[in-house]
């Protein structure tokens, strides 16, 4: 007779895709070998220990799992980015405007900013009493965008806290500070004078009802 041992081909189970900076616990079956029983295709995409893999860059490795026996196997792990965008200051805009903010892949603030096809952006934002429409947002958006109204004579100031996301891989936060110029809002004047006398009127500053920031001038047309 004859005896014959039979080899079990190990198996790889757990999570395959991870995001930059983020690891995944992989499992193989059976004894795993005493030495380099995990090793990575591509250490500078993936790097793998006891099993534990952790991205580096974006792209994809092979993990290979040998047992024991000297079998292994394979396993394809993608590794994906996460977004990476600088502060940003846009432009300032009038009251009763919107500001728009789309943060560009190495085109932004900073040419190391890092936004893959697909990010996506919640924010929150400090409450300024005197500037109405700064809310948070809790649902994904492609770009950063709202209507703010200055309820006073003075600039004021909205900083948003925006977190950028794509699929699972969240970024760090970054900031948005918004600036927001006051407009004139005056209401109907009257003034009374005499045949042949002139007349002046000045507008006087009272927010929120009139508003007359520094420096307004004005224009006319006559019935």
């Amino acid at each position: 007779p004859t005896a014959i041992n039979a080899i079990t081909i190990p198996a790889i189970s757990g999570q395959n895709v991870v995001c930059v900076g983020s690891s995944s616990q992989l499992t193989g079956s059976g004894t795993p070998a005493s030495s380099n029983a995990w090793l990575s295709s591509n250490p500078s995409i993936a790097s793998v220990s006891n099993g534990v893999v952790t991205g580096i860059n974006q792209g994809i490795s092979t993990i290979t799992y040998t047992n024991s026996d000297g079998c292994s196997a394979n396993i394809v792990v993608t590794v994906n980015p996460i977004p990476v965008v600088s502060n940003i200051t846009p432009s300032a805009i009038c009251s009763g405007n919107s500001f728009l903010v789309t943060p560009a892949n190495g085109g932004g603030i900073s040419s190391n900013d890092i936004v893959p096809a697909g990010t996506t952006y919640t924010w929150t934002v400090v409450d300024n009493t005197n500037v109405t429409g700064d809310t948070n947002q809790t649902i994904a958006q492609t770009s950063i965008s709202q209507t703010l109204i200055n309820l006073t004579d003075t600039d004021q100031t909205v900083v948003y806290t925006v977190t950028p996301s794509v699929g699972s891989c969240v970024g760090a936060t970054f900031t948005v500070t918004v600036t927001v110029n006051p407009k004139p809002v005056i209401p109907a004047q009257t003034s009374t004078i005499c045949s042949g006398a002139a007349f002046t009127v000045t507008p006087v500053n009272a927010a929120p009802t009139t508003i007359v920031p520094a420096g307004t001038t004005y224009t006319w047309t006559v019935v």
